[in-house]
């Protein structure tokens, strides 16, 4: 019968990376660096259901950098938007296969300009 090959030497085997000790102060920094992204996410989304700021003009802070804009996941995004509720937001995400946990800087080029156009078609209507 042949060796077993699933086995790994103790010697191939990488270590475990451990997390690194914060400091209380740094500890706090990233606790209020979190808490500001999540501000700044509710804002926009309060921002894209009142209509005071357009898919596009969302996209535009995401590629500028603005962290809170480009870690937002599409879903969220979308039920945040007029008229898309859980169901059409999950079904639209399919239809363009979409992951269910994508955020929106991992959007592939396609992906994205399908969306905005979907997205703009029901604008008009």
């Amino acid at each position: 019968m042949a060796k077993d090959n699933h086995r790994i030497s103790s010697k191939n085997q990488e270590q475990p990376k451990m997390v690194p000790k914060l400091t209380t102060k740094q500890r706090r920094a990233a606790l209020d660096k979190g808490m500001q992204i999540r501000l700044e996410r509710a804002e926009y989304k309060q921002k894209l259901k009142d209509g005071s700021m357009t898919v596009e003009q969302f996209f535009k802070l995401a590629d500028s950098g603005y962290q809170a804009a480009y870690g937002m996941r599409v879903y969220s995004l979308l039920t945040s938007l007029p008229g898309y509720g859980e169901v059409r937001s999950r079904q639209l995400m399919n239809e363009l296969r979409i992951a269910q946990g994508r955020k929106v800087k991992g959007l592939g080029t396609t992906q994205r300009a399908r969306l905005l156009s979907i997205l703009a078609g029901d604008d008009d209507a």
